[in-house]
């Protein structure tokens, strides 16, 4: 084990809130992105419900360049060269109001966005979903940030469907993170 590492484990437990105390470093986001979903097709192993398998993301997003994390990245220019992306990964349209809920009420296109997930959950079948992944704030696609209603709606979909709720958090922490 490497002291510096246990100690600014340590260190940052002490910031974060409490019953977060296990920390994992990775070297990248791309990496820390493989990593989260190498441990959720391992909590789902450990349910004996090894079927689960598929993650659900959304597109344009972008979650890293190994052959993981750009599976899980919606940038499908990124996908073809690569022979991408790899079995198991599904998109569901990003919350992106200029395109597809132009004109109507914020919070009712945050549900009617979240609800996407739910037909995707549906259609793939519950017992096949393994996780939804997503950004707070969606950063490649053009830091576009989601209606008031649309986290609520995807935390009750996610539950409702025994799905985990993979939450890739980088834009908002910009400039946000506070004194030590």
């Amino acid at each position: 084990t490497n002291p510096y590492a246990t100690e600014l484990a340590a260190k940052l437990a002490t910031v974060l809130p409490k019953g977060l105390d296990r920390i994992i470093f990775a070297n990248s986001g791309s990496e820390a992105n493989d990593t989260a979903l190498k441990m959720i097709r391992y909590f789902w192993n450990l349910q004996g419900k090894p079927q689960k398998k598929i993650h659900i993301s959304r597109e344009y997003a972008y979650h890293g360049v190994t052959m993981a994390a750009a599976s899980l990245s919606g940038l499908t220019p990124m996908h073809p060269q690569w022979d991408l992306p790899l079995p198991g990964f599904e998109k569901i349209p990003t919350v992106y109001p200029f395109h597809f809920g132009h004109g109507q009420d914020p919070d009712e296109y945050g549900l009617a966005a979240a609800r996407k997930l739910e037909e995707k959950i549906l259609e793939l079948g519950p017992d096949r979903v393994a996780s939804f992944s997503c950004e707070p704030v969606h950063g490649a696609g053009g830091l576009m940030m989601p209606p008031k209603t649309y986290f609520p709606e995807i935390q009750r979909i996610c539950r409702q469907y025994d799905v985990l709720l993979h939450m890739d958090e980088v834009i908002t922490g910009f400039g946000r993170t506070g004194n030590w």
